[in-house]
């Protein structure tokens, strides 16, 4: 602005551009009685003028480039996860109205504006929800055929259209884990197309605007209450399952399907599926459609973490933004400053020359930092291999891990030049420089989901196949009947074979819900799961025991004849001592080494 006025009324060879009152006698000050000079009218001003417009129209164009740059690449980093929070939080918000419904108006009164008796025949598993008992049904209509397919087809399919998932329409629980037995476990590889490299503007704006719209106390809605921490947000979950026990006030837990399963059910009765699922994989109820407090509570509490690490991690995001800003800032204004000096005629070569010794010796100096520094910000920029609260681990990129998980450290803040980590097992904090963990394999737990478990069992060689098979029945149900730890029962099989010893290793592989960000749920699993094969394998006779192993004692042994030979030797050598001096006693003798042999 400052330029654009200078240029209109402080440049040229008019008059006005001279003395603004030029036409006026009666201040003489203002008019041609009083000389202006040449500044006005000379070249270098105007081109300095010009500078300064161009400059100002530069920085503003770099400050809407970089906005939308940082703005866009935010929304590329955390874009579907904000969308995920916040359609949790949506399902929340829309219990914790029911909830309020049901305490205002009561539990009959909120049944009626759902229509539930299509809900009275789900069953829920570890896979999803089924009818009746939790068995694959087939449609009326093509009972017949199945039937007769049966009689006819000597080879069963693999997969059968006629079993699918009622709500769904995809493939049922069974079918699924026929599909992992006989086959393999095999995921959709993610493509690229699906996350968009360039959103929109007002994509940005409206991820702004939805982030903004959870900043505050009551980001579950005022009806689910007070949650601006996570003690206040524990309080309010616990006053939210209190609201919807009073559907069955004598039952000590909430039931799925009578409570928050309603929320699925559009205005013409019908089951909305893609509702019912997600309702489903938040609360994760049990197999009979139960929902304790404590599993109600951990589901809200997972969605608050979540949200608070984002909003952390986005924060975090703009102070390395802003750090970029600013080196981006200092190469702009160099980059700016040596063409103003070349537009105004002065050489900025010649300035850099009479400096190259001292830049010289100094980028010797410095040149292994630098290339350092700038590697460690392209491995925060570029890279971006965690975010602050992932749980890392750190290692060379030629050693192996290890199958049970790797020692992790917690992530506690993140800038251009270092990253601030907490050993998780210790509580120790360590600062790292970026530079050094570029060329480092870095495992991020938050990054891996689903982990997976693997449990090794011993049983002995002379155990029939029958039982090991039961034994296998028996470790899948204890997995599917706990549908919030595991995921899918992925394998049991034999892994070694020793005969010498005297038993078989069999390798149990379970994939637990829950990313390797949060490893103790994992680990508390791990350890009920391990203790119930260890129950089962007591209860049917499989357990191992290692035979007993062999005591050498022949070291004794040859201490106790070594004894007994000093002795002998020292008994014949005082009966070869005759007192007389002549001859020894030969009868001694033989009874001596008559003696030793008796031994």
């Amino acid at each position: 602005a400052w330029a654009v006025f200078d240029l209109a009324l402080l440049s040229g060879r008019h008059a006005f551009a001279k003395h603004w009152l030029f036409w006026q006698e009666l201040f003489p000050m203002l008019n041609a009685s009083n000389p202006a000079g040449t500044i006005t009218e000379s070249r270098m001003n105007f081109m300095i003028l010009i500078c300064s417009l161009g400059l100002g129209f530069a920085v503003t164009m770099k400050r809407i480039w970089l906005g939308t740059h940082f703005g866009k690449r935010t929304y590329v980093n955390y874009g579907d996860q904000l969308a995920a929070a916040m359609q949790k939080i949506l399902l929340i918000s829309e219990v914790a109205s029911f909830a309020k419904e049901i305490s205002m108006r009561g539990a009959k009164s909120a049944r009626q504006l759902k229509n539930s008796e299509t809900l009275e025949s789900l069953h829920f598993d570890a896979h999803g929800v089924t009818h009746g008992d939790g068995e694959d049904s087939t449609p009326s209509g093509d009972a017949s055929l199945g039937s007769a397919s049966t009689r006819t087809n000597s080879n069963p399919k693999l997969l059968d259209s006629g079993k699918r998932d009622a709500l769904t329409g995809s493939l049922s629980s069974s079918q699924k884990v026929r599909i992992i037995q006989l086959l393999e476990n095999w995921e959709e590889p993610e493509l690229a197309s699906k996350k968009p490299c360039n959103p929109s503007i007002n994509a940005v704006l409206q991820f702004r605007q939805a982030l903004t719209f959870t900043d505050n106390d009551y980001p579950f809605s005022l009806a689910f209450g007070l949650a601006n921490n996570r003690e206040s947000c524990i309080m309010s979950s616990q006053k939210v399952y209190e609201r919807l026990l009073l559907c069955d006030p004598d039952k000590p837990a909430i039931n799925f399907r009578d409570t928050i399963a309603l929320l699925a059910v559009d205005e013409d009765g019908d089951i909305e599926p893609y509702k019912m699922k997600d309702l489903i994989q938040l609360f994760r109820p049990d197999r009979d459609g139960d929902l304790s407090m404590i599993d109600f509570i951990r589901s809200v509490d997972s969605v608050y973490k979540q949200l608070r690490m984002l909003k952390a991690s986005i924060a975090n995001s703009g102070q390395i933004d802003h750090a970029f800003e600013v080196i981006f800032n200092w190469a702009f204004f160099i980059v700016a400053a040596c063409i103003i000096l070349s537009v105004l005629g002065f050489n900025p070569l010649a300035l850099f020359l009479s400096l190259s010794s001292i830049i010289l010796g100094f980028a010797f100096m410095i040149g292994g930092a630098s290339a350092k520094y700038f590697e460690g910000i392209l491995f925060i920029l570029v890279r971006r291999p965690y975010d602050i609260g992932d749980r890392i681990h750190v290692s060379s990129i030629d050693s192996d891990t290890s199958m049970h998980g790797s020692p992790t450290w917690f992530v506690e803040n993140v800038d251009l030049f270092t990253t601030t980590i907490r050993f998780g097992t210790t509580n120790e904090v360590a600062s790292v420089a970026n530079g050094s963990l570029a060329s480092s394999r870095i495992i991020n737990g938050a990054r891996s989901p689903r982990m997976l478990a693997f449990v090794f069992l011993k049983f002995g060689i002379d155990v029939p196949y029958q039982k090991v098979q039961l034994f296998k029945k028996t470790m899948e149900e204890f997995a599917k009947q706990r549908p919030r730890d595991w995921l899918a029962f992925c394998g049991f099989r034999a892994t070694r074979v020793e005969q010498e010893q005297g038993f078989i290793e069999y390798l149990m592989v379970l994939q637990h819900r829950e990313p390797w960000q949060n490893i103790v749920p994992m680990l508390d699993s791990k350890a009920e799961i391990t203790s119930f094969a260890l129950e089962v394998s007591k209860k049917m006779g499989m357990r191992y025991h290692a035979p007993a192993l062999p005591v050498d004692l022949t070291v004794g042994r040859r201490d106790a004849d070594r004894d007994d030979e000093s002795e002998s030797l020292a008994n014949l050598e005082t009966m070869m001592k005759s007192p007389t001096g002549g001859m020894p006693d030969v009868s001694k003798i033989a009874s001596l080494f008559a003696d030793s042999m008796g031994k």
